[in-house]
């Protein structure tokens, strides 16, 4: 018996818990071999990437998602953003902000969240200031501290 796209994307998901980003990039592999990933399959890898900062292989596989016609949503973003701001690059994340809503995609509260992380990380107070007024405006009320 072969294992499908929900057998991955549980084993995946485990790897991405461990923040163990290199075997779940090996299982998307596999995955990719043997069946047709989604989204979930590619988002889940990408938070694999959070825990180590490895905002390069994060990229990577959100360029890879794109190749293969596979629509970023506020998950893939908040993965993406989440992970600069572990890696502390927080100009990759004002890139990737930018690109999510020319896409059309509404931020979220944890995507914001992550957004503000990846300002902090850089020590970007006036941006933070701007992206919080931002998502005020957006309706989105800020979460407690």
């Amino acid at each position: 018996i072969m294992p499908d796209r929900v057998s991955f994307n549980i084993l995946i998901h485990i790897c991405a818990r461990r923040g163990a980003a290199q075997t779940a990039a090996q299982l998307l592999d596999a995955l990719i071999s043997t069946s047709t990933p989604d989204s979930i399959s590619f988002n889940t890898c990408i938070s694999a990437c959070q825990l180590s900062g490895d905002y390069r292989r994060a990229l990577g596989l959100f360029w890879r998602m794109r190749r293969l016609n596979l629509p970023p949503d506020a998950h893939t973003f908040t993965a993406l953003l989440t992970t600069c701001a572990n890696a502390r690059r927080w100009r990759l994340a004002e890139s990737l902000h930018a690109s999510m809503l020319a896409a059309n995609i509404p931020p979220t509260l944890p995507t914001y969240n992550a957004s503000l992380r990846a300002l902090a990380s850089g020590g970007q107070a006036p941006l933070a200031l701007s992206r919080l007024r931002d998502m005020t405006r957006a309706g989105i009320a800020p979460s407690p501290a």
